[in-house]
């Protein structure tokens, strides 16, 4: 066997915190991709029309019910029609613990935050 294969249990209290975690970073990835249109005054129906799907599909995108679930494709498709930049990172989960638990001693902060999105306050050439 393997040095890195792990059992398969998700039900620890390292699962379940990283369960909530990608919840939150996937509720936090939409909230982020629609204020990204909004601050470009991109309607829903341009949107779509951008990525070929209906005006519906963009509305239950955006919806905030746990049935809502774009495909990746379609989750890069809108970020690439709004101008937006989505980076990945993933990690073994006990690197993240391990991080996670150096990052707090010394700054009260978790190591998942997001970076802030531009509003449009922010200067052109900051965006």
């Amino acid at each position: 066997m393997s040095e890195d294969r792990t059992e398969l249990d998700l039900a620890t209290p390292a699962n379940d915190r990283n369960a909530r975690e990608l919840h939150r970073a996937r509720r936090l990835l939409f909230k982020q991709l629609i204020q990204v249109r909004k601050d470009r005054r991109y309607s829903q129906q341009e949107v779509a029309d951008a990525i070929d799907i209906n005006r519906s599909g963009v509305c239950r995108f955006e919806s905030e019910r746990e049935n809502a679930n774009p495909t990746l494709d379609i989750i890069l498709r809108y970020a690439h029609a709004v101008g937006a930049h989505i980076s990945f990172d993933v990690q073994k989960m006990e690197e993240v613990d391990r991080g996670f638990s150096r990052v707090q001693a010394w700054s009260g902060h978790t190591p998942w935050s997001a970076p802030r999105i531009p509003t449009s306050k922010t200067p052109q050439w900051q965006r």
